[in-house]
């Protein structure tokens, strides 16, 4: 797993199913994107990237490729946490993260935003 800013130069460039994590301070918001598979290895690595963040946080998930339990679970969690601290954490969705929610038949119960212009 890596952290890094994605407008480093040589920013993806590991195989698409290797994690990594994005992480950029914006005058709005802190942008969180994780890239690649999100799952039993790689969940702590974002739980704790979003547990040292103060609001407001938006986790970008269109770049996750797959997504198990675990993941799902820390996304979940940190959704929790953000409506009991006021961290205002948002999500933009992600089709592997949608996928999830539909097969495991459960609303899907995280906040959303519209990605920004680029």
């Amino acid at each position: 797993m890596s952290v890094s800013d994605p407008d480093q130069p040589g920013a993806g460039e590991e195989p698409e199913s290797q994690f990594r994590l994005f992480v950029a301070a914006r005058a709005d918001a802190t942008f969180v994107v994780p890239h690649g598979e999100l799952d039993l290895a790689s969940a702590p690595d974002l739980e704790a990237v979003l547990a040292a963040q103060a609001g407001p946080v938006v986790v970008d998930l269109r770049k996750l490729s797959f997504i198990d339990v675990r993941g799902w679970r820390v996304l979940l969690q940190a959704e929790a946490r953000s409506r009991q601290d006021g961290m205002n954490l948002r999500f933009i969705s992600g089709e592997a993260v949608r996928r999830l929610f539909e097969v495991a038949g459960v609303p899907d119960e995280l906040t959303y935003v519209r990605p920004p212009a680029p």
